[in-house]
């Protein structure tokens, strides 16, 4: 999918038509995960026919991303005029709000992995934006993005998990058990203690494991 909820798409810039091109060389690419039971879910409404909660499955990614992109309006900003460079730190310069060249790709299963849906999504977003003060165009700040990730991913999955709370009472598993990756994970209905039978696996679409791909999962393992 390419940015068009109304709420935020003024915000943003299209980067690139996911029907017709591919990522461009150059942007950046942010790779964000779900929980694997929210896969689990879809799987199993589809298998059974499950109509409403195969939809209730999807709203909730939707929700996350929605969103996502409320947060990254909010926090992602641009190095407008001259910035001086300080050895291991931030620039010395002006941080400003704009409008950032940003396309979404969505995808609920990662190709040629058949036995659960995997929700994930593919972030790109240019290195430059117009400037909200001027009109002019500057460089995104790429190094605040990936310090504050925590902070995008947090509001990712919160989204989801607040849509199935509390339109379908779903209940998700105590943080204290969560999974490596993190995740807490569903446990009305309970899919959490088969998690482990369906490792992780990562979508080839976009940079793969190129530096120009930020795979969030493994950002947050490091902190």
């Amino acid at each position: 999918m390419t940015v068009t909820a109304d709420s935020v798409s003024e915000r943003f810039l299209p980067l690139f038509d996911p029907a017709e091109a591919l990522p461009p060389t150059g942007a950046l690419e942010v790779y964000f995960e779900t929980p694997v039971s929210l896969g689990m879910l879809l799987t199993f409404a589809e298998e059974r026919g499950y109509r409403e909660l195969t939809e209730a499955a999807v709203r909730a990614h939707a929700e996350a991303v929605r969103d996502l992109l409320w947060s990254l309006a909010r926090n992602v900003h641009l190095k407008v005029g001259e910035h001086t460079g300080i050895p291991g730190r931030p620039s010395m310069g002006r941080y400003l709000p704009g409008r950032i060249p940003l396309t979404v790709v969505s995808h609920t299963h990662v190709p040629d992995c058949t036995d659960v849906a995997r929700f994930h999504d593919h972030v790109f977003i240019g290195r430059r934006g117009i400037a909200d003060v001027d009109g002019r165009w500057w460089p995104i700040d790429l190094d605040s993005l990936h310090k504050n990730i925590r902070v995008q991913a947090v509001t990712y999955n919160a989204a989801l998990k607040k849509y199935l709370r509390d339109v379908w009472g779903m209940r998700w598993s105590d943080p204290a058990e969560r999974t490596w990756m993190g995740f807490d994970e569903l446990v009305e209905p309970n899919f959490a203690p088969s998690v482990a039978d369906y490792p992780r696996r990562l979508c080839p679409y976009g940079y793969g494991q190129s530096s120009d791909r930020l795979n969030v999962v493994d950002i947050l393992e490091r902190l």
